[in-house]
């Protein structure tokens, strides 16, 4: 089993990251990051998104979709956003 400092060392290393890892990384919610994707969407400066698409032959028991997000583009998003909050 990995302690928490071993699994952000391995989280550190990749480009694409799941809902729960990006909550881990951030410390923001499922809820918090499907506002923050949408809000990204609405300002015409979209963050990365990956969703593996399930075929309707193959049985799948997955309650949530597959999700990836590029850490590069949400901290883009976020950067650019902190600095337009800076100048009001």
């Amino acid at each position: 089993m990995l302690d928490s400092r071993e699994r952000e060392r391995l989280v550190e290393k990749r480009e694409w990251y799941s809902p729960s890892e990006i909550e881990m990384i951030y410390g923001f919610s499922r809820r918090t990051l499907g506002r923050i994707l949408k809000e990204a969407e609405a300002q015409g400066r979209p963050v990365k998104v990956y969703r593996l698409k399930l075929g309707a032959s193959e049985k799948c028991s997955r309650k949530r979709p597959c999700v990836r997000i590029c850490r590069k583009s949400l901290d883009e998003y976020l950067e650019a956003r902190s600095r337009e909050g800076e100048k009001s």
